[in-house]
């Protein structure tokens, strides 16, 4: 083959090479700009979602907390069923909607005395946003809850997670409970160890000198030295 021509064959293989490798790359950019454009419409979506649901939850507890003193123990318990029948699915999804849901389907709930599912709600909307503030008051009502059902096991797992965080505003009253539930269930080793905290953190607390007073109260009666 001449010389020209072994260049030009040269030339044109590297040509078709580049046509192919500019196809590629094109098509690689094409899937890239596509799936950009697919995460922004996602994250758009998603923010239109939680923002219609917030709105859906804010209506509900307006109409559910509105002219309440005024109405009637018919119309109220009308209009709690009301609202637990919206809030229910609401309360199924993640994220802030699921969790904010949840927190008010478990005040409906306990309003109702139906306490399990009160306590259920809680510790769902608990779960569902981790280091949310309302986590740690979450927990301290599914103990109250607990309790409420007689489930003192539950109640005294549910007050120690709640009172985890020391600069939780009820970290003290959280403590004091979760003393007197095991005072109550007679281990006073235990409750002692939750007055203790109480007051080694919340010196100054009222729920920290009724604890002094239980501690005074258990000496005295020779339950623990």
């Amino acid at each position: 083959m001449p010389e020209n021509e072994v260049d030009n064959s040269i030339a044109l293989s590297v040509n078709s090479a580049i046509e192919r490798f500019r196809t590629v790359l094109l098509a690689v950019l094409v899937v890239a700009v596509l799936a950009v454009v697919g995460i922004v419409i996602g994250v758009i979506a998603h923010g239109k979602s939680v923002s219609s649901g917030i709105e859906q939850l804010d209506t509900i507890e307006f109409v559910l907390l509105k002219d309440a003193s005024s109405l009637s123990e018919s119309d109220i318990s009308q209009r709690l069923q009301t609202a637990e029948n919206q809030l229910l699915p609401l309360s199924k999804k993640g994220g802030t909607v699921g969790s904010r849901a949840s927190l008010l389907l478990a005040d409906v709930y306990f309003q109702q005395e139906k306490f399990e599912q009160a306590c259920d709600s809680w510790v769902r909307a608990a779960q569902l946003k981790k280091n949310a503030y309302t986590t740690y008051i979450s927990y301290y009502n599914a103990g109250v809850a607990s309790e409420q059902l007689g489930e003192l096991d539950k109640a005294i797992s549910y007050y120690e997670s709640a009172s985890k965080d020391d600069e939780f505003p009820l970290v003290d009253h959280a403590l004091f409970s979760l003393g007197r539930v095991q005072e109550g269930k007679g281990d006073f080793s235990a409750a002692v160890s939750a007055y203790t905290r109480l007051n080694d953190i919340r010196p100054s607390s009222k729920w920290a000198n009724t604890a002094k007073s239980r501690m005074i109260a258990l000496k005295q009666s020779g339950a623990i030295e």
